[in-house]
């Protein structure tokens, strides 16, 4: 309080007003800058988080994308292991028809020439004459049917065995 009893300086009370009035407007642009910079700091904040959060949503987007894609592309490994496996059991079972028709292929050709031979010895011979080949009859007729049939078994095996081949190539590839 001030003391009556001192005299009043005008002067000095105007000068006190002013000072006050300038610590005043300095106060109220610092309370100024402060609210927008606080404005502007909720602001970017605000900006901030929304980047955050569709940062977020994308990544979780592409994780989840990802994951399906992980799920089909282990369907598809399954699958070509099963195919794999089917590959390697047939590849297994063709080799063993393939051996076994080759086995019978072999003996087929050792009957073919023996019959040939039977024939070209007779034929030498002269156990079967030039007119009994010739009317079909006899032992010649028996020989030359004989090696028709295997020579029809042998067209036959041959076609069989390039026929599975072709599908094991095609199973393989």
């Amino acid at each position: 309080m001030t003391d009556l009893t001192q005299p009043f300086d005008a002067m000095q009370v105007e000068q006190r007003l002013k000072e006050q009035a300038s610590k005043i407007e300095e106060l109220e642009k610092n309370c100024k800058r402060d609210q927008s910079e606080r404005a502007s700091l909720a602001l970017k904040l605000r900006i901030g988080e929304a980047k955050i959060k569709k940062k977020c949503q994308t990544f979780e987007a592409s994780v989840n994308s990802m994951s399906v894609r992980i799920k089909v592309l282990e369907r598809e490994a399954v699958v070509v292991d099963e195919r794999q496996k089917t590959c390697r059991k047939d590849r297994r079972n063709n080799r063993a028809e393939f051996r076994h028709i080759n086995c019978s292929l072999r003996k087929l050709k050792r009957k073919i020439k023996a019959a040939r031979t039977v024939k070209s010895l007779e034929s030498s011979n002269g156990q079967v004459g030039p007119e009994v080949a010739a009317s079909g009859k006899g032992k010649a007729k028996q020989i030359s049917r004989i090696i028709k049939e295997q020579g029809k078994q042998y067209r036959m095996i041959n076609q069989v065995r390039t026929l599975k081949f072709v599908q094991f190539r095609q199973s393989v590839y």
